[in-house]
């Protein structure tokens, strides 16, 4: 994969920043990449390809490509820790040696920026508005690490479908945002990217590429900033936790840091109820919470999928208020109850945590809709983990016992004619 042609350009009170994509060893479209924001931020974009070789690096190496390769200067650091980067996931994947080569100059002095200025991710959803409840509680407004500035992306969740589609559901979040921003004193820096696009594989944007994604908005916006923080999205309290491959990892998302701009990987110690009693007394989130990836026009939250549905139910398993407005419902009945699913160890994780809570406040119903799931989840579980042997071993007592070995018999016949 190359990156070419990296330049600056504005449009229409926008300005953005944008590079050439041309892939080489798989049959895909050239492709035009940018990062942009609204022109009274201009000054924040980054005259850099940092952003461009940050977002290129996962989707060259999950594809197959053999080099990334650019003219541009990268800064040293960055180099190492994507070269870590690209190890990890071959530790995690399994993918055979060698994985992907880092082609480029090595930038001999970094572009030096004024004062440090922090920056967290903000889409309204519990991890993020947990990263910056906690930053204001924890962090003096005088230090360095004081969250100033809040990033909104368009092109994730939000305009992933290419085009204006989802632009009036941008708005709407940016606006219910506002008021959260101005709560916490920051200020929101939208920014628009298609890089998404860049591969659309099912599973591929969590389970490889998300904090990759957002650390190269950061990257974009190093003309300002000097570190950004990455909410959480799991808890990671257990040694299986840190082997398990995820898009975003508190071992992962620090290696995209650069000598101009450290990114943070913030709140893998809470779970997400923790999280969710941390903002339940904050009114203005719970008007500006926005879960929800449908998109539907004119409401923040439909209500009515298993991310909303799972979030109503953590915010009943904490007593919370006020956040009725966010959401087109926020009713829990058995119908809205049948969409909730337990397939993998983060769901696990966040329903098994709600049980107790949900039984406490008299919601015992619900609890016990909960735990049948969760059982049948480590059924699943085992039967995969060890059903192969547990079904081989069965067959065997039905041969002896009942068809006296002629199954035994049949098979091995079948071999030695193979």
């Amino acid at each position: 994969m190359r990156i070419e042609n990296f330049r600056t350009e504005g449009t229409s009170g926008l300005a953005r920043i944008v590079a050439d994509v041309v892939w080489e060893d798989c049959d895909r479209p050239r492709r035009c990449v940018y990062f942009e924001t609204v022109a009274e931020h201009a000054g924040y974009l980054a005259r850099s390809v940092h952003p461009f070789f940050v977002a290129c690096c996962i989707p060259a190496l999950y594809c197959g490509e053999k080099r990334l390769w650019t003219a541009d200067e990268v800064c040293p650091e960055l180099q190492d820790g994507l070269r870590t980067a690209v190890n990890l996931f071959t530790v995690w994947h399994g993918l055979r040696q060698p994985a992907l080569r880092l082609e480029c100059r090595t930038e001999s002095e970094p572009q030096l920026q004024g004062s440090p200025r922090a920056a967290c991710f903000l889409s309204g959803g519990v991890d993020s508005l947990f990263t910056l409840r906690k930053n204001r509680r924890e962090v003096a407004a005088s230090h360095p690490a004081s969250i100033q500035d809040a990033i909104l992306v368009y092109g994730f969740d939000m305009g992933y479908s290419e085009g204006l589609e989802h632009i009036s559901s941008f708005d709407l979040a940016r606006q219910a945002l506002q008021d959260v921003a101005r709560d916490a004193s920051v200020q929101i820096v939208p920014v628009y990217t298609n890089i998404r696009h860049l591969c659309e594989d099912g599973g591929f944007w969590i389970y490889w590429y998300f904090g990759a994604a957002l650390a190269s908005v950061g990257h974009a916006l190093a003309g300002r900033i000097s570190r950004v923080s990455i909410a959480s999205s799991s808890i990671f309290d257990r040694a299986e936790d840190m082997a398990l491959a995820h898009g975003s990892h508190p071992a992962l998302d620090p290696l995209y840091s650069s000598y101009n701009l450290r990114v943070l990987h913030d709140g893998a110690r809470f779970s997400r109820l923790d999280k969710v009693r941390a903002i339940a007394d904050w009114g203005v989130a719970m008007k500006g919470l926005r879960v929800c990836t449908r998109n539907l026009e004119g409401v923040l939250n439909c209500g009515r999928c298993e991310k909303c549905v799972r979030t109503l139910l953590e915010l009943l398993a904490v007593g919370a208020s006020g956040y009725e407005s966010a959401f087109a419902e926020t009713e829990v009945t058995d119908r809205s109850m049948a969409v909730v699913r337990v397939d993998n160890h983060y769901l696990a994780s966040f329903y098994r945590d709600m049980i107790a809570p949900l039984e406490a406040r008299g919601m015992k119903d619900m609890a016990l809709r909960l735990q049948r799931l969760l059982r049948a989840y480590r059924v699943r579980c085992w039967i995969m983990q060890h059903g192969g042997e547990a079904l081989k071993q069965g067959l065997k007592k039905l041969d002896a016992a009942w068809l006296g070995g002629r199954l035994r018999r049949a098979m091995a016949e079948r071999r030695n004619r193979a």
